[in-house]
C-alpha cells in the first residue's frame, strides 16, 4: 500500500490522519497546548494517565493505564517540576527504559482503549458475520458456533458499548529525537504526532477541521527537518513501548543481556 505525505514544511507533514511535527525542546509545552486546545474544540478534551502525572510529580507513578487526568494539567507538572530542563528525563517503565524509550507526553481522548478495540472489532464482524463464523469454524476442528445465538450476543454487547463510544477519536504523543547537521553537535529536539480516527461519526468533517485548524498553528513552528520515516517509527516506539513487558517476560535474557552469547558456556573448571 502506498503511503502519500502531504509535505507542509521542512517539520511538519500530513500521512492520512497523521500529522507530524518537530520543535525546539523549549517550545514543546507551549506546542502542546496549543494541540490541546484544538482538539478539545473539535474532538473532546486530551487526558494523560495518572501515572504519568505522578511520575513527573514523585518519580513513581500507581499503575493506572485509564487516561483520566487533564493534559493541562500534566503540562503544568512539567513546567512545574523544570521536566524540560534536562532533555534525558522521560516518562518510560522498567521494561521500556531498556530499550532507550520513552516519552513526555502521551494523551487520548478515548478513556478506556479496550472498549473501542472491541466496538471496532464487532463492526468487523457484524458486516460480515457468517464470514467470521466461517473462518472461526475453519481454524476449529472441534467447536461450532450456534450462530443466530451468537449474532445475538454480538448485537446486544455492541448495543451496550455503542452508547460509550465517541464520535471522533484523538491522540499527541511527544518524545524526543537527535537532530545532526554539518558542524554542529548532536542535539535533541522534540519530535510529535497528532493521530485521529473516525469512530461513530457520519463523515470526518470534525477530523479534517481539526488538523487543519492545528497545521494552520503549526506552520508558525520552527523544528528541524523530519524524515519521511518519522510517521512510522512514532507508532512502532508506541507499540514496542505497550509490549516491552511482554518481549521482556518472553525474551528478557538475550534483550537484557549485550553477552548473552556467552552464556550458552560455563567457564572451565
Amino acid at each position: 500500500m502506498e503511503v502519500k505525505y502531504d509535505i507542509i514544511r521542512p517539520n511538519l507533514y500530513i500521512e492520512g490522519n497523521n500529522i507530524s511535527f518537530s520543535t525546539d525542546t523549549s517550545n514543546i509545552i507551549r506546542v502542546a497546548r496549543s494541540i490541546e486546545e484544538i482538539v478539545g474544540k473539535h474532538i473532546d478534551e486530551l487526558k494523560v494517565t495518572e501515572t504519568d502525572l505522578e511520575t513527573i510529580r514523585t518519580g513513581k507513578g500507581k499503575s493506572n493505564k485509564k487516561p483520566d487526568v487533564p493534559l493541562r494539567e500534566y503540562l503544568n507538572a512539567l513546567e512545574e517540576r523544570n521536566y524540560m530542563d534536562d532533555t534525558r528525563r522521560l516518562v518510560t517503565n522498567n521494561y521500556a527504559e531498556l530499550f532507550g524509550m520513552g516519552y513526555l507526553v502521551d494523551a487520548s481522548t478515548l478513556m478506556n482503549f479496550r472498549e473501542v478495540k472491541n466496538w471496532l472489532s464487532l463492526q468487523k464482524d457484524l458486516a460480515n458475520p457468517d464470514k467470521m463464523f466461517d473462518e472461526f469454524e475453519e481454524d476449529s476442528a472441534i467447536f461450532k458456533l450456534d450462530r443466530l445465538k451468537t449474532l445475538e450476543q454480538m448485537n446486544r454487547l455492541n448495543d451496550e458499548l455503542n452508547s460509550q463510544i465517541p464520535d471522533n477519536y484523538a491522540g499527541l504523543f511527544i518524545t524526543y529525537g537527535i537532530s545532526t547537521a554539518k558542524y554542529c553537535p548532536p542535539k535533541s529536539n522534540g519530535v510529535g504526532q497528532i493521530s485521529f480516527s473516525k469512530l461513530k461519526a457520519k463523515d470526518e468533517t470534525q477530523i479534517n477541521n481539526a488538523k487543519s485548524e492545528l497545521v494552520e498553528m503549526l506552520k508558525g513552528v520552527d523544528g528541524p527537518c523530519l524524515s519521511l520515516d518519522a510517521s512510522q517509527l512514532i507508532r512502532q516506539v508506541l507499540r514496542a513501548y505497550d509490549d516491552a513487558s511482554d518481549l521482556i517476560q518472553k525474551y528478557g535474557d538475550v534483550l537484557k543481556d549485550p553477552n548473552w552469547k556467552s552464556r550458552f558456556f560455563k567457564f572451565d573448571p
